[in-house]
């Protein structure tokens, strides 16, 4: 048993970087276990020896049994780095009747009424000092058009973050806390402009324009269809009738609604092909230049873009630094898509969103890649890669399509696509298990 597990740990040697994300979701664990806030200058100070630590035993072989604690020591300073970052005073209690101002920083239409998100706020009655940085604040449709970057003055009530509704459930305090908002509320008249959008800049531009998508959709487009539409396009997904919204929940398909790695693959799968169709269209030009990585980065743009445009999600986030990660491996004529790839994908997601990890998204994403990787990871070389039809896919799957007895003679498209759904829900299952029992 000894001997195996040597012969196991000497072949693992130069694969321990795949366990990399693992030993940094413990130190977020530890940062999110405690019921109150963990001690600022105890956790950085830690961080500080691991390193210094780290340091002093670089050349040494037994560097390799420090980084584990470096790792966690690095990602609880990372988990209080990113707190820091996003702090604001919280509302301890019921403010009733209160006038507000702020500017408007995001607008969330909503079936039959509007979410706005205020920023630079004076709330009546609340001290400087206690005032969050945004808050939510959700009104009914009014006549007069509001965009973003307009200074509003209106009477709501605001609460409190709401707690979990029920042991280890979803907690909605920390989602918001993360957004640097500490509080919500709902209006009891419709708001009015103070002082028009006067800033000019890039964020206003875009929020806009993505709003103005969203309402040109909706309008030219019947019944649930624009607003489905506009949700797939720029993440509106509030106007979504309930009752549509239902029938997606139910058929599993409601996860497609929120902009993520569907989407961006999607954009920029599109404009990597057509780019490079078009330039391979004339030869002595494809002859001379690199037409893929010049498609890489026309796609890599065109990600940037849509990513801006759908108001940078963190869903959306955690998918663009993916594909950053596949492109980028293009661009160095490396392989794209691999399991160190996926670990520093993930090491960079729960180092700057570590909340994160704690929500479906992230996790059963990770999964269902982790599943397809691995799997051509362990047996790519053993079956081979052979162009079958035109679509390249793997030498086992192309022979059994192509037998006659025992395998139904289905096209390797098919086939592939039928593998990679199988992995996908056998990655995802316990994920959706967990979620499920936390009621997330």
């Amino acid at each position: 048993m000894r001997r195996k597990l040597a012969v196991w740990v000497a072949a693992e040697r130069n694969r321990l970087f795949l366990w990399s994300p693992a030993v940094l979701m413990v130190g977020i664990g530890a940062y999110f276990s405690p019921e109150g806030e963990p001690s600022w200058a105890l956790g950085q100070s830690v961080f500080a020896l691991a390193t210094v630590i780290l340091l002093a035993m670089w050349r040494l072989p037994l560097r390799r049994l420090w980084i584990p604690f470096f790792l966690i020591s690095l990602s609880f300073a990372a988990c209080q780095w990113r707190a820091q970052w996003v702090a604001t005073p919280l509302l301890r209690e019921e403010a009733r009747n209160r006038t507000v101002e702020g500017i408007i920083d995001e607008i969330e239409p909503i079936e039959e009424k509007e979410k706005l998100v205020l920023s630079h706020l004076t709330i009546e009655g609340v001290p400087p000092e206690q005032t969050p940085l945004r808050v939510r604040i959700s009104f009914r449709h009014q006549d007069n058009l509001l965009a973003v970057g307009d200074r509003v003055r209106l009477t709501a009530n605001l609460y409190p973050l709401p707690s979990p509704i029920m042991p280890a459930s979803y907690d909605f305090a920390r989602h918001f806390y993360f957004r640097s908002i500490g509080g919500n509320g709902f209006a009891m008249r419709a708001a009015e402009v103070i002082q028009p959008a006067s800033a000019s800049g890039f964020h206003v531009w875009m929020n806009n324009l993505r709003h103005a998508i969203g309402e040109n959709m909706r309008n030219g487009m019947s019944g649930s269809v624009g607003a489905v539409a506009a949700a797939m396009t720029v993440g509106e997904t509030g106007p979504i009738p309930a009752d549509v919204k239902s029938v997606l929940r139910d058929s599993g398909l409601a996860h497609m609604l929120a902009i993520a790695g569907l989407h961006l693959g999607i954009v920029t799968g599109i404009v990597f092909y057509n780019i490079r169709l078009l330039l391979t269209l004339y030869p002595p030009l494809a002859l001379r230049v690199p037409v893929k990585k010049i498609a890489a980065v026309c796609a890599l743009f065109s990600g940037l873009v849509y990513l801006m445009l759908a108001g940078g999600p963190i869903p959306a986030q955690r998918a663009f630094i993916m594909v950053v990660f596949l492109f980028t491996g293009i661009l160095l004529d490396r392989k794209a898509v691999t399991l160190r790839t996926l670990s520093l994908a993930a090491m960079v997601i729960l180092l700057l969103f570590p909340e994160s990890l704690f929500g479906p998204s992230f996790q059963m994403s990770f999964a269902a890649t982790l599943a397809i990787v691995s799997l051509y990871e362990r047996f790519g070389s053993a079956l081979g890669i052979h162009r079958a039809h035109g679509f390249r896919a793997h030498g086992c799957i192309c022979w059994a399509s192509s037998s006659p007895r025992w395998w139904p003679r289905w096209r390797p498209r098919r086939m592939c696509c039928t593998t990679s759904t199988a992995l996908r829900f056998s990655g995802c299952c316990p994920t959706w298990w967990w979620c499920r029992w936390r009621h997330l």
